[in-house]
Protein backbone atom coordinates (compact mmCIF):
# COMPACT_ATOMS: atom_id res chain seq x y z
CA UNK A 1 0.00 0.00 0.00
CA UNK A 2 1.15 3.53 -0.81
CA UNK A 3 0.00 6.51 1.28
CA UNK A 4 0.44 10.19 0.52
CA UNK A 5 0.68 12.21 3.77
CA UNK A 6 -0.04 15.96 3.61
CA UNK A 7 0.97 18.27 6.43
CA UNK A 8 1.55 22.01 6.67
CA UNK A 9 3.77 21.37 9.73
CA UNK A 10 6.73 19.02 9.74
CA UNK A 11 10.41 19.88 10.24
CA UNK A 12 11.58 21.53 12.35
CA UNK A 13 9.00 20.19 14.79
CA UNK A 14 7.40 23.16 16.55
CA UNK A 15 3.99 21.80 17.51
CA UNK A 16 1.74 18.81 17.95
CA UNK A 17 0.83 18.32 14.28
CA UNK A 18 4.43 18.15 13.08
CA UNK A 19 5.38 15.76 15.87
CA UNK A 20 2.35 13.55 15.17
CA UNK A 21 3.23 13.21 11.49
CA UNK A 22 6.90 12.51 12.23
CA UNK A 23 6.28 9.93 14.95
CA UNK A 24 3.55 8.03 13.08
CA UNK A 25 5.43 8.02 9.77
CA UNK A 26 8.67 6.67 11.22
CA UNK A 27 6.80 3.77 12.87
CA UNK A 28 4.55 2.76 9.97
CA UNK A 29 4.69 -0.97 9.05
CA UNK A 30 7.27 -1.59 6.35
CA UNK A 31 4.65 -2.81 3.87
CA UNK A 32 3.17 0.72 3.73
CA UNK A 33 5.14 3.13 1.57
CA UNK A 34 4.80 6.73 2.74
CA UNK A 35 5.23 9.77 0.50
CA UNK A 36 5.11 12.83 2.75
CA UNK A 37 4.48 16.34 1.38
CA UNK A 38 5.35 19.30 3.61
CA UNK A 39 6.46 22.92 3.21
CA UNK A 40 10.17 23.62 3.03
CA UNK A 41 9.97 25.61 6.26
CA UNK A 42 12.61 27.90 7.71
CA UNK A 43 14.83 25.55 9.71
CA UNK A 44 14.00 22.46 7.64
CA UNK A 45 17.57 22.37 6.32
CA UNK A 46 19.35 22.68 9.68
CA UNK A 47 21.66 19.83 10.77
CA UNK A 48 19.05 18.62 13.29
CA UNK A 49 16.29 18.48 10.67
CA UNK A 50 18.56 16.74 8.17
CA UNK A 51 19.43 14.17 10.84
CA UNK A 52 15.71 13.56 11.39
CA UNK A 53 15.26 13.01 7.66
CA UNK A 54 18.20 10.60 7.48
CA UNK A 55 16.82 8.64 10.42
CA UNK A 56 13.50 7.94 8.67
CA UNK A 57 13.03 4.33 7.53
CA UNK A 58 13.40 3.37 3.87
CA UNK A 59 9.64 3.23 3.33
CA UNK A 60 9.23 6.97 4.09
CA UNK A 61 9.98 9.53 1.34
CA UNK A 62 9.77 13.26 2.10
CA UNK A 63 8.96 15.91 -0.52
CA UNK A 64 9.46 19.52 0.65
CA UNK A 65 7.66 22.18 -1.39
CA UNK A 66 8.42 25.89 -1.83
CA UNK A 67 9.42 27.84 1.27
CA UNK A 68 7.54 28.77 4.42
CA UNK A 69 7.77 30.84 7.59
CA UNK A 70 4.60 29.18 8.93
CA UNK A 71 2.47 32.28 8.38
CA UNK A 72 -1.20 32.37 7.37
CA UNK A 73 -0.28 33.26 3.79
CA UNK A 74 2.33 30.49 3.68
CA UNK A 75 -0.32 27.91 4.59
CA UNK A 76 -2.56 29.22 1.82
CA UNK A 77 0.36 28.97 -0.61
CA UNK A 78 0.92 25.38 0.51
CA UNK A 79 -2.72 24.52 -0.21
CA UNK A 80 -2.25 25.85 -3.74
CA UNK A 81 0.97 23.84 -4.13
CA UNK A 82 -0.86 20.69 -2.98
CA UNK A 83 -3.55 21.31 -5.58
CA UNK A 84 -0.81 21.42 -8.20
CA UNK A 85 1.30 18.41 -7.17
CA UNK A 86 -1.03 15.94 -5.43
CA UNK A 87 -2.94 14.68 -8.51
CA UNK A 88 0.35 14.11 -10.32
CA UNK A 89 1.89 12.28 -7.34
CA UNK A 90 -1.18 10.08 -6.96
CA UNK A 91 -0.74 9.01 -10.56
CA UNK A 92 3.07 8.78 -10.63
CA UNK A 93 3.45 6.81 -7.39
CA UNK A 94 0.27 4.75 -7.56
CA UNK A 95 -1.08 6.25 -4.32
CA UNK A 96 -3.84 4.24 -2.64
CA UNK A 97 -4.79 6.68 0.13
CA UNK A 98 -4.18 10.30 1.14
CA UNK A 99 -3.73 11.20 4.82
CA UNK A 100 -4.24 14.89 5.58
CA UNK A 101 -4.30 16.97 8.76
CA UNK A 102 -6.95 19.32 10.15
CA UNK A 103 -5.04 22.42 9.02
CA UNK A 104 -6.57 21.45 5.66
CA UNK A 105 -3.60 21.31 3.26
CA UNK A 106 -5.99 19.48 0.91
CA UNK A 107 -8.74 22.12 1.12
CA UNK A 108 -8.71 22.65 -2.65
CA UNK A 109 -8.54 18.93 -3.54
CA UNK A 110 -11.58 16.79 -4.29
CA UNK A 111 -11.29 13.10 -3.31
CA UNK A 112 -13.42 12.18 -6.30
CA UNK A 113 -11.28 14.07 -8.81
CA UNK A 114 -7.95 12.90 -7.40
CA UNK A 115 -9.06 9.27 -7.50
CA UNK A 116 -8.06 8.25 -3.94
CA UNK A 117 -9.76 8.34 -0.54
CA UNK A 118 -8.67 11.06 1.88
CA UNK A 119 -8.35 10.45 5.61
CA UNK A 120 -8.12 13.57 7.79
CA UNK A 121 -6.73 13.54 11.31
CA UNK A 122 -8.65 16.07 13.39
CA UNK A 123 -6.25 17.79 15.77
CA UNK A 124 -8.13 21.03 16.47
CA UNK A 125 -10.82 23.19 14.88
CA UNK A 126 -10.97 26.87 14.03
CA UNK A 127 -14.23 27.23 15.93
CA UNK A 128 -12.61 25.74 19.03
CA UNK A 129 -9.74 28.24 18.86
CA UNK A 130 -12.16 31.14 18.40
CA UNK A 131 -14.24 30.12 21.43
CA UNK A 132 -11.09 29.81 23.56
CA UNK A 133 -9.81 33.24 22.50
CA UNK A 134 -13.16 34.85 23.30
CA UNK A 135 -13.29 33.06 26.65
CA UNK A 136 -10.11 34.81 27.77
CA UNK A 137 -11.87 38.17 27.72
CA UNK A 138 -8.74 39.69 26.20
CA UNK A 139 -8.86 42.82 24.07
CA UNK A 140 -7.71 42.57 20.46
CA UNK A 141 -4.45 44.33 21.31
CA UNK A 142 -3.63 41.69 23.94
CA UNK A 143 -3.72 38.84 21.42
CA UNK A 144 -0.64 37.48 19.67
CA UNK A 145 -0.33 37.79 15.88
CA UNK A 146 -1.70 34.31 15.17
CA UNK A 147 -4.75 34.92 17.36
CA UNK A 148 -5.36 38.30 15.73
CA UNK A 149 -5.35 36.75 12.25
CA UNK A 150 -7.69 33.99 13.43
CA UNK A 151 -10.19 36.51 14.78
CA UNK A 152 -10.02 38.82 11.76
CA UNK A 153 -10.37 35.97 9.28
CA UNK A 154 -12.79 33.93 11.41
CA UNK A 155 -15.87 34.19 9.10
CA UNK A 156 -13.86 32.90 6.13
CA UNK A 157 -11.97 30.29 8.17
CA UNK A 158 -15.13 28.83 9.72
CA UNK A 159 -16.83 28.76 6.30
CA UNK A 160 -13.82 27.00 4.75
CA UNK A 161 -13.61 24.52 7.63
CA UNK A 162 -17.30 23.62 7.41
CA UNK A 163 -17.06 23.23 3.64
CA UNK A 164 -14.01 21.03 4.07
CA UNK A 165 -15.61 18.61 6.52
CA UNK A 166 -18.77 18.33 4.43
CA UNK A 167 -16.61 17.11 1.55
CA UNK A 168 -14.74 14.38 3.44
CA UNK A 169 -15.81 10.88 4.44
CA UNK A 170 -13.02 9.38 6.57
CA UNK A 171 -11.61 10.80 9.78
CA UNK A 172 -9.14 10.01 12.52
CA UNK A 173 -8.95 11.90 15.77
CA UNK A 174 -6.89 11.57 18.90
CA UNK A 175 -9.61 11.62 21.58
CA UNK A 176 -13.16 10.44 22.18
CA UNK A 177 -13.99 14.00 23.19
CA UNK A 178 -13.05 15.21 19.70
CA UNK A 179 -15.20 12.54 18.08
CA UNK A 180 -18.22 13.70 20.10
CA UNK A 181 -17.40 17.35 19.43
CA UNK A 182 -17.09 16.86 15.68
CA UNK A 183 -20.34 14.92 15.60
CA UNK A 184 -22.16 17.79 17.33
CA UNK A 185 -20.31 20.77 15.85
CA UNK A 186 -19.81 19.59 12.26
CA UNK A 187 -22.69 17.08 12.02
CA UNK A 188 -20.28 14.26 11.13
CA UNK A 189 -21.58 10.76 11.75
CA UNK A 190 -19.45 9.57 14.69
CA UNK A 191 -19.17 6.14 13.01
CA UNK A 192 -17.03 7.82 10.33
CA UNK A 193 -14.48 8.96 12.95
CA UNK A 194 -11.88 6.51 14.28
CA UNK A 195 -10.20 7.39 17.58
CA UNK A 196 -6.49 6.56 17.75
CA UNK A 197 -4.61 8.00 20.70
CA UNK A 198 -1.25 9.65 20.20
CA UNK A 199 1.80 8.27 21.96
CA UNK A 200 4.94 9.46 23.67
CA UNK A 201 8.58 8.45 23.23
CA UNK A 202 9.17 6.88 26.64
CA UNK A 203 12.93 6.63 26.11
CA UNK A 204 13.30 10.26 25.13
CA UNK A 205 10.97 11.59 27.82
CA UNK A 206 12.26 9.77 30.86
CA UNK A 207 12.93 10.65 34.53
CA UNK A 208 16.52 9.48 34.05
CA UNK A 209 17.09 12.80 32.25
CA UNK A 210 17.04 14.48 35.67
CA UNK A 211 20.66 13.43 36.20
CA UNK A 212 22.02 15.55 33.34
CA UNK A 213 19.26 18.21 33.19
CA UNK A 214 21.36 20.82 35.12
CA UNK A 215 23.93 20.72 32.30
CA UNK A 216 21.22 21.77 29.83
CA UNK A 217 19.46 24.40 31.96
CA UNK A 218 22.14 25.87 34.17
CA UNK A 219 19.92 28.87 34.96
CA UNK A 220 17.62 26.50 36.86
CA UNK A 221 20.30 24.35 38.50
CA UNK A 222 20.69 26.53 41.59
CA UNK A 223 16.97 27.12 42.14
CA UNK A 224 16.12 25.35 45.40
CA UNK A 225 12.36 25.88 45.37
CA UNK A 226 10.11 23.39 43.55
CA UNK A 227 9.91 24.42 39.91
CA UNK A 228 6.54 24.78 38.15
CA UNK A 229 6.78 24.60 34.35
CA UNK A 230 4.48 26.21 31.79
CA UNK A 231 5.59 25.02 28.36
CA UNK A 232 3.34 25.92 25.45
CA UNK A 233 2.76 28.72 22.98
CA UNK A 234 2.67 32.04 24.84
CA UNK A 235 -0.93 32.68 23.89
CA UNK A 236 -4.02 33.82 25.77
CA UNK A 237 -5.99 30.67 24.93
CA UNK A 238 -3.29 28.60 26.66
CA UNK A 239 -4.22 30.24 29.97
CA UNK A 240 -0.93 32.04 30.52
CA UNK A 241 -2.70 35.21 31.60
CA UNK A 242 -4.58 33.22 34.24
CA UNK A 243 -1.33 31.75 35.54
CA UNK A 244 0.21 35.23 35.78
CA UNK A 245 -2.68 36.28 38.01
CA UNK A 246 -2.17 33.22 40.19
CA UNK A 247 1.60 33.42 40.69
CA UNK A 248 1.68 36.30 43.24
CA UNK A 249 -0.98 34.55 45.33
CA UNK A 250 0.90 31.23 45.19
CA UNK A 251 4.26 32.69 46.21
CA UNK A 252 2.63 34.33 49.22
CA UNK A 253 1.77 30.84 50.47
CA UNK A 254 4.66 28.60 49.38
CA UNK A 255 8.20 28.84 48.07
CA UNK A 256 7.85 28.10 44.35
CA UNK A 257 9.70 29.06 41.18
CA UNK A 258 7.92 29.33 37.83
CA UNK A 259 9.53 28.45 34.49
CA UNK A 260 7.84 29.85 31.37
CA UNK A 261 8.87 28.37 28.03
CA UNK A 262 7.51 28.48 24.50
CA UNK A 263 7.42 30.66 21.42
CA UNK A 264 5.45 33.87 21.40
CA UNK A 265 5.54 37.39 22.82
CA UNK A 266 5.93 37.33 26.59
CA UNK A 267 5.49 41.13 26.58
CA UNK A 268 1.75 40.53 26.11
CA UNK A 269 1.62 39.15 29.65
CA UNK A 270 2.48 40.68 33.01
CA UNK A 271 5.29 38.27 33.88
CA UNK A 272 6.59 38.72 37.45
CA UNK A 273 10.28 39.60 37.72
CA UNK A 274 10.58 37.64 40.94
CA UNK A 275 10.23 33.86 41.33
CA UNK A 276 10.10 33.42 37.56
CA UNK A 277 12.46 32.36 34.76
CA UNK A 278 11.43 33.20 31.20
CA UNK A 279 13.12 30.87 28.70
CA UNK A 280 11.26 31.64 25.48
CA UNK A 281 11.67 29.19 22.61
CA UNK A 282 13.29 25.88 23.61
CA UNK A 283 14.95 23.70 20.96
CA UNK A 284 13.24 20.28 20.60
CA UNK A 285 16.46 18.49 21.58
CA UNK A 286 16.37 20.32 24.92
CA UNK A 287 12.70 19.76 25.73
CA UNK A 288 13.13 16.40 27.56
CA UNK A 289 15.66 18.06 29.88
CA UNK A 290 13.26 20.97 30.45
CA UNK A 291 10.62 18.61 31.82
CA UNK A 292 13.31 16.80 33.82
CA UNK A 293 14.38 20.12 35.36
CA UNK A 294 10.86 20.67 36.69
CA UNK A 295 8.76 19.29 39.53
CA UNK A 296 5.27 20.32 38.38
CA UNK A 297 3.90 20.87 34.89
CA UNK A 298 0.86 23.12 34.43
CA UNK A 299 -1.32 23.69 31.37
CA UNK A 300 -4.26 25.97 32.34
CA UNK A 301 -5.49 26.06 28.74
CA UNK A 302 -8.97 27.09 27.67
CA UNK A 303 -9.00 24.80 24.64
CA UNK A 304 -7.19 21.57 23.79
CA UNK A 305 -7.92 18.31 22.07
CA UNK A 306 -5.35 15.88 23.44
CA UNK A 307 -2.17 17.83 24.32
CA UNK A 308 1.05 15.88 23.82
CA UNK A 309 2.85 18.08 26.34
CA UNK A 310 0.88 16.46 29.16
CA UNK A 311 1.98 12.98 28.11
CA UNK A 312 5.59 14.15 27.78
CA UNK A 313 5.50 15.64 31.28
CA UNK A 314 3.90 12.48 32.69
CA UNK A 315 6.54 10.32 31.00
CA UNK A 316 9.24 12.42 32.68
CA UNK A 317 7.50 11.88 36.03
CA UNK A 318 6.43 15.50 36.51
CA UNK A 319 3.27 15.99 38.54
CA UNK A 320 0.70 17.39 36.08
CA UNK A 321 -1.95 20.07 36.56
CA UNK A 322 -4.25 20.71 33.60
CA UNK A 323 -7.54 22.37 32.82
CA UNK A 324 -10.26 19.79 32.33
CA UNK A 325 -10.78 20.61 28.66
CA UNK A 326 -11.04 18.50 25.52
CA UNK A 327 -9.75 14.96 25.96
CA UNK A 328 -7.55 15.70 28.97
CA UNK A 329 -9.74 13.51 31.20
CA UNK A 330 -8.91 10.56 28.92
CA UNK A 331 -5.27 10.73 30.05
CA UNK A 332 -5.38 12.46 33.46
CA UNK A 333 -7.48 10.97 36.27
CA UNK A 334 -7.87 13.68 38.90
CA UNK A 335 -6.01 12.84 42.09
CA UNK A 336 -4.58 9.60 40.70
CA UNK A 337 -2.01 10.51 38.04
CA UNK A 338 -2.43 14.28 37.96
CA UNK A 339 -4.80 17.09 38.89
CA UNK A 340 -7.53 18.54 36.66
CA UNK A 341 -9.08 21.94 37.32
CA UNK A 342 -11.98 23.90 35.81
CA UNK A 343 -10.89 26.05 32.84
CA UNK A 344 -10.56 29.76 33.55
CA UNK A 345 -10.52 29.32 37.35
CA UNK A 346 -7.61 31.24 38.92
CA UNK A 347 -8.55 30.05 42.43
CA UNK A 348 -8.14 26.42 41.33
CA UNK A 349 -4.73 27.20 39.83
CA UNK A 350 -3.65 28.73 43.13
CA UNK A 351 -4.99 25.85 45.21
CA UNK A 352 -3.61 23.02 43.05
CA UNK A 353 -0.12 24.51 42.61
CA UNK A 354 0.08 25.38 46.30
CA UNK A 355 -0.87 21.84 47.24
CA UNK A 356 1.66 20.14 44.97
CA UNK A 357 4.50 22.51 45.81
CA UNK A 358 3.88 22.02 49.51
CA UNK A 359 3.38 18.23 49.47
CA UNK A 360 6.44 16.48 48.03
CA UNK A 361 5.11 13.00 48.79
CA UNK A 362 1.83 13.57 46.91
CA UNK A 363 3.75 15.23 44.08
CA UNK A 364 6.00 12.18 43.73
CA UNK A 365 3.03 9.79 43.81
CA UNK A 366 1.32 11.63 40.97
CA UNK A 367 4.56 11.69 38.98
CA UNK A 368 5.11 7.95 39.31
CA UNK A 369 1.49 7.18 38.42
CA UNK A 370 1.77 9.44 35.39
CA UNK A 371 4.80 7.52 34.16
CA UNK A 372 2.94 4.22 34.60
CA UNK A 373 0.00 5.61 32.60
CA UNK A 374 2.06 6.44 29.52
CA UNK A 375 3.92 3.11 29.69
CA UNK A 376 0.63 1.22 29.72
CA UNK A 377 -1.53 3.23 27.32
CA UNK A 378 0.27 5.71 25.11
CA UNK A 379 2.76 4.22 22.65
CA UNK A 380 3.57 5.66 19.24
CA UNK A 381 4.08 2.11 17.96
CA UNK A 382 0.44 1.33 18.70
CA UNK A 383 -0.68 4.64 17.15
CA UNK A 384 1.09 3.75 13.89
CA UNK A 385 -0.31 0.20 13.80
CA UNK A 386 -3.89 1.35 14.38
CA UNK A 387 -3.48 4.08 11.75
CA UNK A 388 -2.22 1.50 9.25
CA UNK A 389 -5.23 -0.72 10.03
CA UNK A 390 -7.54 2.21 9.36
CA UNK A 391 -5.83 2.86 6.02
CA UNK A 392 -6.65 -0.71 4.98
CA UNK A 393 -10.29 -0.41 6.09
CA UNK A 394 -10.75 2.87 4.24
CA UNK A 395 -9.22 1.52 1.03
CA UNK A 396 -11.50 -1.51 1.20
CA UNK A 397 -14.57 0.64 1.81
CA UNK A 398 -13.60 3.11 -0.95
CA UNK A 399 -13.10 0.27 -3.43
CA UNK A 400 -16.48 -1.22 -2.58
CA UNK A 401 -18.15 2.08 -3.50
CA UNK A 402 -16.11 2.45 -6.68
Amino acid sequence: MRALVLTSEFLPVRGGVGNYVLQVSKRMPSDIEIHLIAPNAVGAQTPDSRNELRALPDNVHVHLLGSSKNSFLDKLAFQIECLRVVPKMVKDFGIDIIHSQSEMPDLLISPEKVGAPIVTTIHTTVEGHIRAIRATGSSFGELNSSEKITMLASPFLVWAENRYYRGRSYFLTVSNWARRQMSEEKAIDSRRIRVVYIGVDRDLFNPSKRITAPEHFSELADVKAPKVLFFSRLATRKGLGLLMKAIPRITQKVDAHFVLAGSGRSSLFDVPHKDCTLLGYVHPNEVPYLYASSDVFILPSLYENFPASILEAMATQCAVISSDVGGVAEMVVNGRNGITIPPGDVDSIVDSVTRLVGDERFRDELGKSGRETVEERFRWEETALQTADYYREVCKDYASKG
